[in-house]
C-alpha cells in the first residue's frame, strides 16, 4: 500500500498514503453498523416495542429503498463540480442529528419516525456513495475494501457486546445515539476525501489504470460485465442481510436462552473479525479462495435450512459470519475494476442497498407467512445463483489477462 497512492499523488497534494487511505475507510464505517447490529436490535424491538418479523424486515426495507433516492441524486451531482468532501462533511452531520431525533420518535410517533428514518436514510447513502467511491478510485482497492470491512465488523461486534448492557436501562434509544456519536467523533480523520476528489478531477487515477492496462477499455464488453457483476452482488446481499438479520430469532425459536443467543451473536461477530482480517492477508483476489468461500457459505445456510441439531445450527452462524466478512471484499473489488469517476460504485451501492432492503423484507414474510426453514430454502437458491454469477465474471476476467 505504500507505493499506492505516493506514487501517483499530485505535487498540489501534501497528505501522505496513509492519510489518504484512512479518510474513505473512516469515512463509511459506522454506516452500516445498524445492519450488523440487526440481530439485536430485532431483537429488542420484539422485545420492547412488539414489532413483528414482518415489521421489523418493513422498516429495514423502507430505510434502504427510500435511501436509494441518493443513489439516484448522484448521478446528478457526480457529473458536476462539486467537492464530494464539502457533500461528505454537511452529511454526517445531518446524519447524526436524524438519528438522534428517531431515537425520540420511535416509540410513540411510528408514522413521523418512518418519515425522520427516510430522510437518514437518503443522507447515510450519500456518505456511502462517497465513501465507496473514493476508496475504488484508490490504487489496490480490494485493499481499501478489506480494511473498510474488517474495521466495520470489529465496531458491529464491540456494539453487540456493549449495546445489551445500555438496552435494558435505555433501549432502542441508545443505539441511535451511539451511532450518531461516532459519526461525528472521526470526522476530523476524513480530509483525505478531499484529496481523492482532486485526484479524480485530475484524472491520476485514471491515467494511471489505463497505463497499467495498457489498452483502451471495449465500453460495450465492460457494460454487459459491470451489470452481470451487479447482479450477482445484489443477490449475495440479499442473502446476507436476509439470513443475518433473524439468526437471532431464528435460535429463540429453537427455546436457546436468550442469553445464550446474545453470547452467539456477539462471538460470532468476534468470528466475523477473524474472516475480514483473513480477506486484508490476501493483495489481491484469489479465485480459489473466492469458489471456496461460496462453497462454504452454502454449505452453512444448508445446516441451518436442515436443522439437525442446535449445536450445528450455532456453527452454522459462526461460519456464515466468518464466510461472508472474507468474500464481500472480493464482490466489491470485482466491481470497482470498472471504476473511472464514481458512477460505477454508485451503481453498486444501489445494488447493494437493494439488496440488503429487500432481504429483511423477504425473509420476514417468509418467516411470518410459512416457516424459518422456508426462509433459508429461499436464501439457499438465491445465493447459488449469486455463486454462479460472480463466478463467471471472475474466470473471464482470468482469462482475459
Amino acid at each position: 500500500m505504500s507505493e499506492s497512492v505516493g506514487s501517483i499523488k499530485s505535487h498540489r497534494l501534501p497528505l501522505v498514503t496513509w492519510k489518504i487511505y484512512l479518510a474513505p475507510i473512516i469515512g463509511g464505517i459506522f454506516i452500516p453498523m445498524m445492519f450488523l447490529w440487526a440481530p439485536l436490535i430485532s431483537i429488542q424491538m420484539d422485545k420492547e416495542l412488539g414489532f413483528s418479523p414482518e415489521k421489523v424486515g418493513f422498516i429495514y426495507m423502507i430505510e434502504i429503498l427510500t435511501g436509494m433516492t441518493a443513489n439516484i441524486l448522484a448521478f446528478f451531482w457526480l457529473k458536476t463540480k462539486i467537492n464530494w468532501y464539502h457533500i461528505f462533511v454537511a452529511m454526517i452531520f445531518l446524519t447524526a442529528i436524524l438519528n438522534i431525533i428517531s431515537g425520540f420518535l420511535i416509540k410513540d410517533h411510528f408514522n413521523l419516525y418512518i418519515a425522520v428514518r427516510i430522510l437518514a436514510a437518503i443522507s447515510g447513502s450519500t456518505i456511502f456513495i462517497i465513501t465507496n467511491s473514493s476508496m475504488a478510485l484508490l490504487p489496490n482497492s480490494y485493499r481499501a475494501f478489506s480494511i473498510s470491512l474488517f474495521s466495520q465488523i470489529i465496531l458491529g461486534s464491540l456494539g453487540l457486546f456493549i449495546l445489551p448492557l445500555f438496552l435494558g436501562e435505555y433501549g432502542i434509544f441508545s443505539v441511535y445515539l451511539f451511532v450518531s456519536i461516532l459519526l461525528v467523533c472521526v470526522l476530523p480523520l476524513t480530509k483525505g476525501i478531499d484529496s481523492i476528489w482532486r485526484m479524480k478531477e485530475e484524472n491520476i487515477f485514471k491515467e494511471k489504470s489505463q497505463s497499467q492496462q495498457g489498452i483502451e477499455p471495449r465500453s460495450h464488453v465492460i457494460k454487459k460485465d459491470m451489470y452481470l457483476c451487479l447482479a450477482g452482488i445484489f443477490l449475495f446481499n440479499l442473502v446476507v442481510a436476509g439470513v443475518w438479520t433473524f439468526i437471532g430469532g431464528y435460535l429463540t425459536s429453537l427455546n436457546v436462552e436468550l442469553s445464550v443467543v446474545y453470547n452467539v451473536l456477539g462471538s460470532s461477530s468476534m468470528v466475523g473479525i477473524l474472516g475480514a482480517g483473513t480477506s486484508i492477508l490476501f493483495s489481491k483476489k484469489v479465485n480459489f479462495v473466492i469458489v471456496t468461500c461460496f462453497i462454504f457459505l452454502i454449505a452453512s445456510v444448508l445446516a441451518m435450512y436442515m436443522n439437525i441439531n442446535v449445536l450445528l445450527v450455532i456453527v452454522s452462524c459462526y461460519a456464515f459470519k466468518y464466510i461472508w466478512t472474507l468474500i464481500l471484499p472480493f464482490t466489491m473489488s470485482i466491481a470497482a475494476e470498472y471504476e473511472v469517476d464514481g458512477n460505477t460504485m454508485n451503481l453498486v451501492s444501489l445494488s447493494l442497498g437493494l439488496g440488503i432492503a429487500l432481504g429483511p423484507m423477504l425473509s420476514g414474510m417468509f418467516i411470518e407467512r410459512v416457516s424459518f426453514s422456508s426462509m433459508f430454502l429461499f436464501n439457499l437458491i438465491m445465493l447459488i445463483i449469486s455463486m454462479a454469477i460472480i463466478m463467471k465474471i471472475i474466470f473471464k476476467s482470468s482469462r482475459n489477462k
